[in-house]
């Protein structure tokens, strides 16, 4: 099968959710070579042999060297205007390459004018798969025709995760916080001791009882940072702070011991109901509120304003043992979740049957050991993957060097043909001033 070279614009700065859909997607296509302007030192730690570092000015300048374009992640659709992705997106469309966008979704409100850079490049795409019902309805409500309706990338996981359902203790309370951004300072200190309220009435319960705060990314959002401000508002100070370092099996263990959440990150909400735990959200945007309305759910739920009480009821909520949620419209987005690489499932030409591509090729994510067993690979020495990973960059070099050549060659080409229309010139100009007698 034809390695494909595929440019991916995703989001990765330590941030778990992010850091697991490049995962899905190079370990779903590894006969796919996925290139990304990013750091190196972060893809390093993710350890993925067929994903490798460029900067955008390389690949728009060798658009032609790419087969497609993949945008993957959530939160790919800012409040600001983003220039670059929409120069990539144009020079992807103007040489008739194909463009998925994978599990995404769209925000309420945005100013008119990034609507209309958002919508003007979003027509451009082959197909964009939303992942909530209410970005799907927006979306073609804009008039856009190439969508699909989705879900969260993660909920292809549900067998993986499956395993981990029966390793929760019921004396930890598990926390996922977020770093202050687009609020206020009273509502950040509201959060702040109701987070820390929560925590003490948890660890008061009895004597076994702990919390652990869930901080789910560690780049430009260092969630620890609340989690340590938190903490100096409690009265005990038992509590762990779990920090998300790009090593997705130690975290998906600790949040597995967790027996209740507190859920205001995104993907801990997924986790939580992937791993059947008993939560309570926390909204912070749009996503979180979309996900819920998808599933019915019906339970207490906090915000920035929400009161003492509101934090304590929580906690009996945590403790009530009652589905607040139809868990029939939560299996209907693990299954959706399947379509969200559908087109690009097509395009690929992977495998005919996706169900038997997601049950083959997923079954290392049961050892979540990225570094060690990459059964995709059909490998299982971290020798194996780093003499892949040499052979991969020696072909992506190989191809550099063979275009290069191409570009030499061309430019001879026209060098000599621009010679030969001298001499021509030279002929005819010989011709006119030395006429041959009759």
């Amino acid at each position: 099968m034809k390695r494909l070279n595929i440019f991916v614009d995703a989001y990765i700065d330590k941030n778990f959710g992010d850091d697991i859909f490049l995962n899905i997607l190079s370990c779903l296509y590894p006969h796919c070579n996925f290139f990304m302007p990013n750091n190196p030192s972060l893809l390093d730690k993710l350890n993925l042999p067929n994903v490798f570092c460029t900067d955008y000015s390389r690949v728009t300048s060798r658009v032609e060297t790419f087969d497609c374009m993949v945008l993957i992640g959530g939160d790919m659709f800012p409040r600001n205007i983003h220039p670059e992705r929409k120069t990539l997106i144009d020079s992807f469309y103007l040489n008739n390459k194909p463009i998925y966008f994978i599990g995404c979704s769209f925000m309420d409100l945005y100013p008119n004018e990034v609507m209309e850079h958002h919508l003007d490049y979003c027509k451009k795409v082959t197909n964009i798969a939303v992942r909530d019902n209410k970005s799907f309805s927006f979306l073609k409500n804009s008039g856009l025709t190439n969508i699909s309706s989705g879900s969260d990338t993660v909920f292809v996981l549900k067998d993986v995760f499956d395993t981990y359902k029966q390793q929760g203790s019921q004396n930890i309370l598990g926390i996922s916080i977020r770093k202050k951004h687009n609020i206020s300072d009273e509502e950040h200190m509201n959060y702040c001791k109701g987070m820390a309220d929560i925590a003490d009435i948890f660890i008061n319960m009895q004597p076994e009882n702990n919390v652990k705060f869930l901080c789910f990314s560690d780049g430009s959002f260092k969630d620890s940072i609340v989690a340590e401000e938190i903490i100096q508002l409690m009265k005990y100070k038992k509590p762990s702070i779990v920090v998300y370092d790009g090593d997705i099996e130690r975290f998906i263990n600790e949040f597995s011991e967790c027996y209740y959440i507190v859920g205001k990150r995104f993907h801990s909400l997924i986790l939580a109901l992937l791993l059947d735990k008993e939560f309570v959200p926390f909204i912070y945007e749009d996503k979180n509120t979309n996900l819920l309305s998808d599933i019915d759910y019906n339970g207490i739920i906090l915000t920035f304003s929400s009161t003492p009480e509101q934090y304590k009821l929580s906690v009996s909520q945590l403790l009530d043992s009652a589905k607040h949620y139809n868990t029939e419209k939560l299996n209907s987005l693990v299954e959706k979740s399947r379509s969200n690489f559908l087109f690009f499932e097509n395009y690929t030409c992977n495998i005919d049957n996706m169900n038997n591509s997601l049950s083959v090729q997923l079954k290392w994510f049961n050892l979540m050991n990225v570094k060690k067993d990459y059964v995709i690979l059909n490998t299982s020495t971290e020798d194996e993957l780093i003499r892949l990973k040499e052979e991969n960059e020696h072909l992506r070099e190989y191809a550099e060097e063979l275009i290069e050549a191409k570009e030499y060659h061309i430019q001879q080409t026209i060098n000599w043909q621009e010679e030969a229309n001298r001499l021509e010139k030279q002929i005819m100009q010989n011709n006119a001033e030395n006429p041959k007698t009759p």
